[in-house]
Order: C-alpha cells, then structure tokens, then sequence
C-alpha cells in the first residue's frame, strides 16, 4: 500500500509539473501554429520561420514582422505569404493553412480573404469573404480560392452557404461552386444585364482530380498522423545512472494532442532495462508537456536468498519535449522526471520523421 501511495503521489506531482507549464499565462487569441516552405527538390519541409510569410498589424503602420512558429497573432492583423504555407491555430482548437500567394485579414469569427487560397477548418457560425463573395458555415471544412477570375469554394466536410449579388446556393460534402469575383465592381447587383450572372453557379460534385486535392488539403490541415522518434540519452533511474536508446511513437489525434508509445534499451553497465511508456502529450508549437505511465522490464534480485526473476516495476513520468524541424526530418530533444520505485531523471536527444 505504501507503494501505491507514492506513486499516486507521484503522479500527482507529475500534473503539477505540467499544468504551470502550460498556463503561465493566458493563451494568445491564435498563434502560428506551423509554416512550411519548398525545398531544392521542390518537397514542402517544416521550417522554423519564413521570410516568406510577413503579419501586419492593424492600427500600427510600422507593425511588420516574419512569421516565426508560436508566434501570436491578434485580431485584425494581416498574414500575407509568398512562397511559404502558414497553419494558423485558434485558442478553440479552430485553424486555417494559408497558401502561397495569399493575404488574409483575420477578424472575430471572421476572415476577409484578400488574394489565394486557404484552407479553413471551424465551428459554430463563420465568415468568409472573397471579394463580393461570402461563404456562410456553421461548422465544416472548406477551402476557398480565385481561379480565372472566379471565387471558388469546395467543401470536404460539413455544408457552406456561398452568396454572391444577392444570391445563395448551399454546398455540401464533395461539392463546390464558383461566382464571379466582381470586388465591389458593381454599387448594386441590379446593374447586372442578367442578376444571375452574379450569382454562384449551382453545386458540382468534385473530379477525382479534386477530391485528390481535396484530401491532400485534409492532411495539410492536421488530420490524425503517425510520427516516429529515434532517441539516445541517459539520466538516473532505480537509483543508478545509465544510458539508453528509445524508439517513441506518437499518433495525433487533434490539434494539440497525441497518443504517446514508447519502447526501448537501458543498462547501467552490468543489469540491462527494458523501459516501456504509454501517454498522452499536449503540443504548443515546438514545445509538447506530457504525461506517461512507465514500466521497467527488469531482473529483481533477492540478496538473502540469492535468486533473481524478471519484474516489471511501474511508474509514471512528466516531459518536456522539443522539436526543431530541419527539411524532411527534425530534431528532438527531451527531459524529464518521474517515479520507479525510486526518482528518475534523464534527458534524451534524436531525430523524428513524420507521415
């Protein structure tokens, strides 16, 4: 019983470890969540900052910065991107992956989609306006372009109200639907020769060529994806030092969180270790705060009668984990500290490859 007090003590200890972390302070309205640009081969990596992407600030001229990942963004301020995709991430879990070529006014449950293309996932009631057109949703996912001289809006999920000159149609799953993009071009839709000329066209199911897009664009947008670490480090456990490998899986399943497994190899020169791992993590741009049960698969020894077996002793830990994208692969390092029938401590370094 004294055993699973203080683990549960442990445990304890661990959440407070993470809750500080993340709440030091009050979480910024959005923040750049994610930024990529092409390679030499012409391959989108994840990169840590862009020139190619710059935020304005409304009321503030002099306001002009490169984006950089955790950075914040308010209310009323401008992305603009040129060879470089941005994801933005709202404080409720809501974002929007930026496209090359793009500019974006992003306002309170509304964007005014200024130029490109972009990528939106939502809910409860939002605004998207692109020109004279506006696209009207309560919960979905849809992207929105220009293309030869018409506003284009598909929907992968959800239904979109699109309106243009006075005129709406509704757009569901596997559909899209294009309007002119008049830009104010006319004071008053009655000036049109035909009114339904400046009306969206009647939904179309998508081509295979764009369903194909469609779900790329999905991906691009944070569906759930399988990421795997390969990690070396060392540190202090069942009161000894020692150094192991580790294999961690990690398995998105929303914008901030994943499912964590992980295995590996630990010895301390003369009894090896079998460490095993399951949790949960929470990312906040590069940085992600976890919490794990642990468990050592490792031979016991009983000094008075001289005789070993195979134990497994469980645990729990707290990490802190850092990601510094570098092209296709990042780099990681991590700390932390937890219980196995005595404190552990270590730190770890390697590289992970994402899909």
């Amino acid at each position: 019983m004294d055993y699973v007090r203080q683990l549960c003590l442990v445990m304890a200890t661990c959440l407070l470890f993470i809750r500080p972390a993340a709440a030091q302070e009050e979480p910024p309205w959005a923040v750049v969540d994610q930024i990529w640009e092409l390679d030499p081969a012409g391959r989108w990596v994840e990169v840590e900052r862009s020139g190619e992407a710059e935020i304005f600030r409304v009321g503030d001229p002099e306001f002009v910065r490169v984006l950089f990942v955790g950075m914040a963004v308010e209310p009323g301020d401008r992305v603009s991107t040129a060879d470089a995709r941005v994801r933005i991430l709202f404080d409720t879990d809501e974002q929007i992956v930026i496209e090359p070529s793009s500019g974006l006014d992003l306002e309170e449950r509304s964007i005014l989609q200024l130029t490109g293309e972009a990528l939106y996932e939502v809910r409860g009631v939002f605004r998207v306006l692109y020109g004279d057109v506006e696209a009207a949703v309560e919960g979905t996912r849809f992207a929105v372009y220009e293309e030869g001289g018409e506003v284009v809006v598909s929907v992968s999920q959800g239904v979109v109200r699109v309106t243009a000159s006075g005129q709406s149609v509704q757009v569901r799953r596997g559909e899209q639907t294009r309007a002119p993009e008049l830009r104010g071009a006319l004071d008053d839709p009655d000036d049109l020769d035909d009114p339904a000329e400046g009306g969206p066209a009647m939904p179309a199911a998508l081509s295979p060529e764009e369903a194909a897009e469609a779900r790329a664009a999905q991906r691009s947008l944070g569906e759930p994806r399988l990421s795997l670490a390969l990690m070396g480090g060392g540190g202090l456990a069942l009161e000894v030092a020692r150094a192991d490998t580790r294999a961690v899986a990690r398995y998105r399943v929303s914008r901030r969180w994943r499912l964590v497994a992980e295995t590996g190899f630990a010895t301390d020169g003369g009894v090896f270790y079998l460490p095993q791992g399951v949790g949960v993590e929470r990312r906040t741009g590069p940085v992600s705060l976890g919490l794990k049960g642990v468990g050592y698969i490792a031979e016991e020894v009983n000094d008075c009668e001289g005789t070993s077996r195979i134990a497994m002793l469980p645990g729990a830990s707290a990490d802190v984990r850092l990601r510094i994208p570098i092209g296709p692969v990042a780099l990681e390092s991590q700390a932390r500290v937890g219980w196995v029938t005595a404190p552990t401590a270590d730190i770890a370094l390697g590289v992970s490859f994402a899909r």
